[in-house]
């Protein structure tokens, strides 16, 4: 028996039942987080591609949604949707057929902007790459 690195694919599903509302939101509560690796060169740092973020709104008014991207480290933000108002009743895929990348120290962080808690589901698929995953042959 020996141990051989190859690379592994992670399929994942996160459902993130009532997203916080954005006075909630922490460094903590995030939907999705790329763990840092040792490795030094990027051809060994893993990543996620999200494939697919459903947001359901629960209530019978619009609720304003918010997706945003901050990295740890450099501490950079971008927002995926900012406010995007989600109708009474509806879910609303964000992302279909595109795809976006985490790289490591990415924290994706789901939030609404409504008075009230418990009022937005969220689901995210992703699958994370490993590049050097231990195999026993």
């Amino acid at each position: 028996m020996a141990n051989i690195l190859l690379p592994q694919n992670i399929s994942k599903n996160k459902k993130f039942q009532n997203i916080p509302k954005e006075t909630d939101v922490t460094g903590t509560n995030y939907a999705v987080t790329i763990p840092s690796t040792s490795s030094s060169t990027e051809a060994k740092k893993q990543f996620a591609l999200i494939t697919s973020l459903v947001f359901t709104n629960k209530t019978e008014r619009s609720i304003p949604i918010y997706a945003r991207v901050t990295n740890d480290v450099d501490g950079e933000t971008a927002f995926l949707l900012y406010g995007v108002n989600l109708p009474p009743g509806t879910a609303f895929e964000v992302i279909q057929g595109n795809k976006v990348i985490l790289n490591e120290n990415d924290k994706l962080f789901v939030y609404h902007s409504d008075s009230v808690n418990n009022v937005v589901d969220c689901i995210v698929s992703y699958v994370i790459h490993r590049p050097e995953a231990e195999y026993t042959v």
